[in-house]
């Protein structure tokens, strides 16, 4: 199979020579020039409505404008992952899964047309990012708005990685109030969060935390001194603070070396210090690789565990299939010290799930009510009911041809997680868009609603015919 990198540049060629044909007058008089690769006229073909581009995977044939786009990834994510079983998971597929859907949010690999700001931690001037014009990223962008990989998948080409910057001017700047509100990407916490949620059910945390307990999903790895069953987590404004520095202090330096010893692919490590502004957490993508000396004890130096974290920062790293350099904001595979670990004050900790005090559940998703729905007005009072938070729903036109119009959306954040909107979400007024002039041409649709879960399972609890005069 060709490789992307040839493909750019026979691309090169092919627009060199139209360029000289055209300088030559080989074209003629009544020949039309071919659209300008950077130009940001959608490709041919794969044009979304001004509205939001759909999160599905294409059902049309990759477009010329497509296969020959010089700026293309390498590795678009052509389809939506799915973090289900079709079977009783064991534990260590749990695990795995959970690991799998991180590396996801941390690897996609994605460009802008476009030099764009982005808000990386609240909308002040020196939390920035500048993705720059055709420069190749790889991860979800570092925001406080801790929205998963398919919330950002809405504003994704998925044949060739393109981002529709154009289409997403909510959470650009100089408009700081939205944002706020509006940037698609993850924190630390955020991505560690999503990843588990797509198997573990039990975890509706508040994700600003890092002091993990089990009011918010998690048990300790290991037997620091942390009463979970008393103790609540670190930011509660209770007045009652536990930080990991203080745990880890509390339990010494070998007692912590023998907790880190029993971490597994998909525990999380975390970090808070004493004044509670900064920390970190990391997720544990192998089982912990121990060292001991000959009296018994572990060395810290040598023993260690491979993480995968989300950063605010970028990272160089050169693409398996090409000689392309992309921009990764997260560490895919990082080694940590048991030294380092304890020196940082992480603390190991885990779902219910993962240590067997509760079982896998597979999703479902329901409605409030049993009723027909014909129209927009049918959705008054309605709320949805999920035992997994949704990470889109979106209401969805289809015409005669198929193409896909996305009338509504809403992408979740942490913040609707917590006070569990991301379950239970209120319908009133969603599909109100269709009445509106102007949202679609006259025609008949079929008109869906579609949930995205966590799990990347999408269902379609409605469909309708609706007509546009």
């Amino acid at each position: 199979m060709m490789r992307l990198g040839t493909k750019r540049f026979i691309a090169f060629l092919l627009v060199l020579s139209l360029v000289i044909a055209m300088l030559s007058g080989c074209s003629g008089n009544g020949g039309s020039a071919e659209a300008d690769p950077t130009s940001k006229t959608e490709e041919s073909g794969t044009d979304a409505p001004e509205t939001e581009p759909s999160s599905e995977p294409s059902s049309e044939p990759v477009t010329e404008a497509e296969e020959f786009d010089i700026f293309a990834v390498d590795q678009p994510m052509k389809e939506l992952p799915v973090y289900t079983f079709d079977h009783e998971p064991t534990v260590d597929e749990m695990r795995a899964t959970a690991v799998r859907a991180m590396h996801d949010m941390l690897s996609i690999q994605w460009y802008t047309p476009e030099t764009f700001t982005y808000e990386k931690t609240g909308a002040v001037a020196d939390k920035l990012y500048v993705f720059k014009q055709y420069d190749r990223y790889a991860g979800l962008p570092y925001t406080d708005y801790n929205a998963c990989l398919f919330g950002f998948i809405e504003y994704y080409n998925q044949n060739t990685g393109r981002l529709y910057t154009d289409r997403f001017n909510m959470i650009q700047f100089p408009n700081l109030g939205q944002a706020v509100n509006g940037s698609l990407g993850n924190t630390c916490t955020g991505s560690t969060n999503w990843a588990l949620m797509t198997v573990c059910n039990s975890i509706k945390s508040n994700m600003v935390s890092y002091t993990q307990t089990k009011y918010n999903g998690f048990y300790p790895v290991g037997d620091f001194t942390y009463d979970f069953e008393a103790q609540e987590f670190a930011m509660t404004g209770s007045g009652h603070y536990v930080t990991t520095t203080m745990i880890c202090r509390d339990t010494g330096e070998q007692k912590m070396y023998e907790c880190y010893a029993l971490v597994k692919p998909a525990d999380i490590m975390c970090s808070q210090g004493d004044n509670r502004s900064t920390g970190h957490t990391m997720m544990a993508i192998e089982d912990a690789v121990v060292v001991r000396n000959s009296d018994g004890s572990i060395n810290g130096e040598e023993s260690y565990v491979m993480i995968q974290d989300q950063r605010a920062g970028f990272y160089k790293v050169k693409d398996e299939t090409s000689d392309v350099f992309y921009n990764y904001s997260g560490r895919i595979e990082y080694k940590y010290t048991f030294s380092n670990l304890f020196k940082e004050d992480y603390i190991p900790v885990t779902p219910a799930e993962f240590l067997g005090l509760k079982p896998y559940e597979k999703s479902w998703f329901k409605l409030s009510e049993e009723r027909e729905i014909t129209g927009p007005d049918d959705f008054k009072m309605l709320r949805t009911d999920t035992n997994y938070p949704m990470a889109v729903i979106k209401v969805v036109a289809t015409d005669a041809a198929g193409k896909r119009t996305t009338v509504n959306s809403h992408i979740f954040n942490r913040a609707e997680i917590k006070r569990l909107e991301a379950y239970n979400f209120t319908l009133t007024g969603f599909a109100a868009p269709l009445r509106k002039k102007g949202t679609l041409p006259a025609g008949t649709y079929t008109v869906t609603l579609e949930a995205t879960l966590s799990t990347g399972e999408v269902y379609v609890p409605v469909t309708f015919t609706y007509t546009v005069e």
